[in-house]
């Protein structure tokens, strides 16, 4: 999910009632669903997809779902106390790094080296959510 309609490419508007619920139980709007693509900052012969990107205006952070990504890409997320490795199925080749931040939420600060990831300085990291 994202905010910022930058972080989308080939969009198409979202039809239905579905919302993002919050924690506070508020519910938000979804505007569109598209997907985008970007290389690993560690192999840049490594294409990772994001499928089903919803674009929701009002969300406050970018977040990605961990099983939709771990599956649409082959790759798995391997956690440590501070950090978080996204590396290949077949591998084990590191394509990702996050750092635990102090809301307790890792980050991939390194989406912002990754040239074809077309990101705002407004939003540059993406924070994992467990679903």
């Amino acid at each position: 999910m994202t905010s910022n309609v930058q972080n989308i490419q080939h969009c198409v508007p979202f039809k239905g009632s579905d919302q993002v619920i919050i924690v506070n139980g508020q519910g938000l709007p979804i505007k569109s669903i598209s997907s985008s693509s970007f290389l690993s900052p560690f192999n840049s012969n490594v294409t990772l997809n994001l499928h089903n990107l919803l674009h929701v205006p009002n969300i406050s952070k970018t977040l990605l779902s961990v099983s939709q990504f771990a599956k649409g890409n082959f790759v798995f997320f391997d956690f440590h106390p501070n950090v978080c490795l996204v590396k290949s199925h077949g591998s084990d080749e590191i394509l990702l790094k996050a750092n635990l931040s102090s809301d307790g939420l890792y980050k991939f600060p390194s989406l912002l080296s990754s040239p074809s990831f077309n990101v705002k300085t407004s939003s540059i990291l993406v924070y994992i959510i467990l679903l």
